[in-house]
């Protein structure tokens, strides 16, 4: 079968992306485009802006606002942006490439705001200034999941200051439904930017090129810049259906959200148990196998994760892992594309050895499977290119 390494892949690393700078990207049939992640902005560098935009378990947390019934009537887009703003905070950070800011959203009136985890990892003083009160407040303590891109800040203000957000389930979200995106866009002075769009697509998968993923993604056209980050993407009930989180810079409108339900659960998770555990790290780049590219190269299945780089001296490759690779499944676990992939090694740690199924050409022009005894490791601070 054709190489799937010749399918290539751009591993350079924009500014502000993850872990402040960091680049994420999405492999398509027809090629890899490159991603970025809404990050701080600071004096130097605009595009280097941190977005914060909190959300919560629906049911789990005691003081978390539930979603209520709609109004019969539809919201104006005014009235949705008045009654969403007072949930929306600014995020100010300090950190090791300077000064920067972001957004977040109130989860309850006990102080716990979220918002992504590429806003506030690494900052060494975070601060909260809320739309309801002109005192701006320290954080507590700041909990950051970087393997969803998610983090809950704890701010110590008075319950009538805090104005939790509405949120609501992916449950009947359909591409096409009008959305619209708040946040502090390139940290414009006069309060958080407005934007409207719809939901452009659901369930996509950013690969970044450290092999890490985001997944289940709600994609949308409502304009995502700088500051962005952390912010909600709400319904025209005024309900929070995403988390703000990355932005194609090569394309028009192309941006990304955390969907509700990652988000909620992410933030339950946070503020009953803390920082998760960091997530096994298998030590590949991948490329999703679909129908399409497998009748292109020849394939011999039709889904798949095509291994087209390994690091060295990492899991896969101390396993015996070969580019053009096709991994089908872990212990048994079908594993049908990069975010069932991601998926996986959330669920289990540094340490563990897992079983590994991958599809192989052999000698001879033959295909066949081969199993792998593959020991998880811990994400290195710097993946190889």
């Amino acid at each position: 079968m054709d190489k799937l390494s010749e399918i290539g892949a751009d591993r350079s690393i924009l500014p502000g992306a993850a872990r402040l700078g960091r680049m994420l990207h999405l492999y398509m049939l027809a090629g890899l485009a490159a991603f970025v992640l809404v990050a701080c902005e600071t004096p130097a560098d605009v595009d280097d802006t941190p977005d914060t935009s909190p959300t919560a378990e629906l049911t789990a947390t005691p003081g978390m606002e539930t979603q209520e019934p709609p109004d019969e009537r539809q919201l104006t887009n005014a009235e949705i942006v008045e009654k969403v703003t007072p949930s929306v905070v600014h995020i100010a950070v300090v950190g090791p490439q300077g000064q920067g800011a972001g957004t977040g959203v109130v989860l309850d009136e006990e102080g716990h705001i979220l918002t992504n985890a590429h806003v506030v990892e690494g900052a060494s003083n975070v601060q909260v200034s809320l739309p309801t009160s002109d005192e701006v407040f320290a954080a507590e303590y700041v909990r950051p999941h970087t393997s969803v891109d998610l983090a809950v800040v704890k701010i110590n203000a008075p319950p009538e200051d805090l104005m939790p957000a509405e949120f609501t389930g992916l449950d009947g979200v359909r591409p096409g439904d009008e959305v619209i995106a708040i946040g502090h866009a390139l940290d414009l002075p006069g309060g958080p930017t407005v934007s409207q769009g719809v939901v452009s697509a659901l369930g996509r998968t950013l690969s970044g090129e450290d092999g890490e993923e985001l997944t289940e993604l709600v994609q949308t056209d409502a304009a995502i810049n700088p500051g962005n980050s952390g912010g909600p993407l709400v319904n025209m009930d005024g309900q929070v259906i995403g988390i703000n989180t990355a932005k194609l810079p090569s394309g028009d409108g192309v941006g990304f959200a955390i969907n509700v339900d990652m988000a909620t659960e992410a933030a339950t998770r946070l503020i009953e148990e803390g920082a998760p555990p960091p997530s096994g790290y298998i030590g590949i780049n991948g490329v999703n196998i679909t129908r399409a590219l497998a009748a292109a190269l020849g394939l011999p299945v039709s889904q798949g994760v095509g291994v087209v780089e390994i690091a060295p001296g990492g899991p896969a490759d101390d396993g015996g892992m070969m580019v053009d690779d096709i991994i089908v499944e872990i212990n048994g676990t079908t594993i049908p594309d990069l975010g069932a992939l991601t998926n996986f090694l959330l669920e289990h740690q540094p340490g563990e050895t897992v079983t590994v199924t991958v599809v192989r050409a052999q000698s001879g022009g033959q295909v066949g499977t081969v199993d792998l005894e593959v020991e998880l490791e811990s994400r290195p601070d710097q993946q190889p290119s």
